[in-house]
Formats: structure tokens, C-alpha cells, sequence
């Protein structure tokens, strides 16, 4: 009987043998697995979210809900309700990558955004640069802004 090499258990190996973990692990386990866990998720969205905030932010289900009162229920940078992503209205935790600090709630276009300039400040400097000079552009050659 072997045991696997695992850090985090107790004694640096597994509790249970590599040929039980060979069985347990069978696919059709693994789709039992699937199913049940799914069925929970739909059964149980209000825990699913909040097993996820405090796994992803530490933080609680009420914690957030306190966040989106201070926030009006709005996205701390254009102050519209939520726009998640497959039909969610929740708002995303908005968080600093290098420090875990929860900076806020946003929806998902404003997240995408903030992400997509990887939180430097002078990207956003020089994309808003870059939007003032195309609308100066665009007057020159006659060219109609569509608002935006």
C-alpha cells in the first residue's frame, strides 16, 4: 500500500491510499460529482455567492450587501445598476490585485475595464488622452461623434 507525498496533510502524506484515490476518482464518481454539485449550485444560489465571497475576498454575504447600500445599489464608477455578465444584476467586487483590498463594487463592462488597464493609472491617463485627441479628429474631418 502506497500513500502519496502531499505538503499540506498531516505526517506529508495523503490520508488515503493511491489505489482508494484511483476508485474514488473514476470517472463515473467524477460525473456523480458533477451532477450533485450542480444541482446544489441551482438549489442553493444565496450560499454558492457567498461561498464564493469569502473564498475569492474574505468577506461576507452581509459585508457585500453593506458595500452595495453605501453604493446605493449603483457601480461606484457610472453609477448604473448592475450589468453582470449571463443575465446577472449583482455587482463584481472590484479589488486591488496586489494589495486584496476591496476598493468597491462595479458593473461588468466598468470591471472589464479596470482590469483590462491591469489598475495603472497611466494607461488610463493615455486612453483618455487618446479619446480627447479621435473627438478632436473626428470634428476635423466632419466626421459625427456618436455621443460617447
Amino acid at each position: 500500500i502506497s500513500f502519496s507525498k502531499h505538503s499540506s496533510c498531516s505526517g506529508g502524506r495523503r490520508h488515503t491510499c493511491n489505489h482508494c484515490r484511483s476508485l474514488k476518482a473514476s470517472p463515473e464518481t467524477k460525473r456523480k460529482h458533477i451532477e450533485r454539485a450542480a444541482k446544489w449550485n441551482k438549489e442553493n444560489p444565496e450560499s454558492r455567492r457567498a461561498t464564493w465571497l469569502k473564498y475569492k475576498y474574505g468577506i461576507t454575504l452581509a459585508t457585500y450587501d453593506m458595500l452595495l447600500a453605501l453604493q446605493d445599489g449603483l457601480c461606484a464608477i457610472c453609477k448604473k445598476s448592475g450589468a453582470g455578465r449571463n443575465n446577472t444584476t449583482y455587482l463584481y467586487v472590484d479589488h486591488d490585485h496586489v494589495t486584496g483590498i476591496i476598493r468597491g463594487l462595479l458593473c461588468h463592462p466598468c470591471n472589464s475595464g479596470i482590469s483590462a488597464f491591469r489598475d495603472d493609472i497611466r494607461l488610463f491617463d493615455a486612453a483618455k488622452d487618446y479619446i480627447e485627441r479621435s473627438r478632436d479628429y473626428r470634428i476635423r474631418l466632419g466626421v459625427e461623434s456618436s455621443g460617447g
